[in-house]
């Protein structure tokens, strides 16, 4: 990390100040139209659930036309002024995805304006890529053309002041560089767009998608560094033709752990939306576990886009167990034989991860010590001893919390980060009281360490059994209720 704090000094940055966020962005399964009642849908199964998120985001669908951000698409009869309206409404900041460097074929700027189209000097446009999820062929549009910067500047303004949202995902702008003009390079075209866009900025907060990194550091809030996520792990059949711009979660989590240090220096670090439903062909539970909790852990912007309603409970245990959003501080970061161990911490408790980020079954020794394995989908909380061997399977994570002797929290299973659901444990004429935190809306488990002298305990005013543990200490555990 030394590498990288002298390179950010000798660039002069001081490093991102942005908090640590969690959103949610619409995206439609293809079996479903993306329109205002798929959004309030979900808005409303966030607001019945008393998720306590940052931001809720109307994604890619909202337009008529890529490109055409001036006229919603017909699934939007109420406009996008009233659907930010009811977002704040129930609790959360509005977000909106706009492509200001592109358009699609069945746009009208396509259609009537090609002189728009960004192109090699003498040749007619060529696109700017293939884009299923973008309904095919994009083109860029040619940045250098004032028209062109005053439409643009024109539907941002329209979002941020006229519609009033909060934050703007601004998407495909590799684009900018393509096929740069008057004589630029491609990085240097990347660079003027990129200062164009800043100049527009405002109050609105962003995150910047399919971008190159550099234009970021030091000015760009939340920046995503790897590639589009999906339910599936891999798509074997783009995998194999070799396309590098596929959507991939495997690649996404390696950029998340190979770029881990540039978040909180030149950027805030959005790692892709994470997937938590089972389904079939999709991810299974160790990597949908691994996914999220390493781009929660090296990450400062998570996103999810499934709706929570279809969730199955042990998924939405898992979901709901994010809450509060904490921000882990990195102690050390191992790999050894593809096998992974995060040291960290939040506030005075120390935690350790380790991840199997391999195709293959790989083995590992828990420090010695008393740990607390934290619980995730269908894997029980647990107390343990460490200095043993264990297997992890591929793709496979596990999350423990050091249990100090000198502490009488010994464990909680309702935070991926155990005792971060906790406010505060107190003795009070020989009751123990567990109070959660205000964010947490649903009943908990918690442990915890207990005097072999007192022969009777009482954890919030009722009476618990306390039992041995497997490495010689009293435990007692209660179901703590949300205040």
């Amino acid at each position: 990390t030394s590498v990288f704090d002298r390179y950010m000094e000798l660039r002069g940055l001081s490093g991102s100040t942005a908090p640590k966020v969690f959103s949610w962005m619409s995206e439609a399964p293809r079996s479903l139209r993306m329109d205002e009642f798929y959004i309030r849908r979900n808005l409303s199964a966030f607001r019945d659930n008393q998720i306590p998120m940052d931001y809720f985001i109307v994604g890619n669908g909202w337009q008529s036309a890529l490109g055409e951000w001036d006229l919603p698409a017909s699934g939007f009869p109420s406009g996008l002024s009233s659907l930010c309206a009811e977002i704040r409404g129930s609790g959360y900041k509005p977000g909106l995805w706009f492509a200001p460097f592109v358009v699609g074929v069945d746009s009208t700027i396509f259609r009537s304006r090609k002189n728009w189209l960004a192109r090699e000097q003498g040749k007619p446009p060529r696109p700017a890529g293939r884009l299923l999820r973008h309904g095919g062929l994009v083109f860029s549009l040619d940045v250098s053309r004032d028209d062109v910067r005053k439409y643009i500047a024109d539907n941002y303004r329209r979002m941020t002041e006229n519609w009033h949202y909060d934050l703007i995902v601004l998407d495909l702008l590799y684009a900018a560089g393509i096929y740069p003009r008057n004589g630029r390079s491609r990085g240097g075209a990347m660079n003027d767009a990129m200062r164009f866009l800043y100049s527009l900025k405002g109050d609105a907060k962003w995150i910047l998608n399919g971008v190159p990194l550099e234009s970021c550091f030091g000015n760009s809030g939340y920046v995503r560094i790897g590639s589009n996520t999906s339910p599936y792990w891999e798509r074997p059949y783009y995998k194999n033709i070799h396309l590098r711009e596929r959507e991939s979660t495997r690649n996404a989590l390696k950029s998340t752990i190979g770029r881990r240090q540039l978040n909180g220096r030149f950027f805030a670090s959005a790692a892709g939306p994470f997937y938590l439903k089972s389904m079939k062909r999709g991810m299974d539970k160790f990597q949908r576990y691994t996914n999220l909790l390493l781009s929660h852990l090296f990450g400062s912007c998570l996103m999810a886009t499934e709706a929570i309603e279809d969730y199955q409970s042990q998924e939405m245990k898992l979901f709901k167990s994010l809450f509060p959003l904490m921000s882990p501080i990195i102690n050390s970061v191992d790999e050894y034989r593809r096998t992974m161990q995060v040291s960290y911490r939040i506030k005075s408790r120390q935690y350790l991860s380790i991840s199997n980020i391999s195709e293959r079954t790989q083995s590992f020794q828990l420090p010695s010590g008393h740990w607390f394995a934290a619980p995730w989908l269908l894997r029980r909380a647990h107390h343990i001893t460490g200095g043993k061997v264990q297997q992890l399977k591929p793709w496979e994570s596990r999350n423990y919390l050091f249990v100090d002797d000198e502490d009488c929290f010994a464990g909680s299973d309702g935070h991926i980060f155990p005792g971060s659901e906790i406010e505060s444990i107190a003795k009070e004429d020989g009751d123990w009281r567990i109070i959660p935190k205000q964010e947490k809306r649903d009943s908990f488990r918690a442990w915890l360490q207990i005097s072999e002298t007192e022969s009777v305990v009482t954890l919030n005013g009722y009476p618990v059994e306390k039992k041995l543990s497997a490495y010689g200490r009293w435990l007692a555990d209660t179901l703590v209720h949300p205040v």
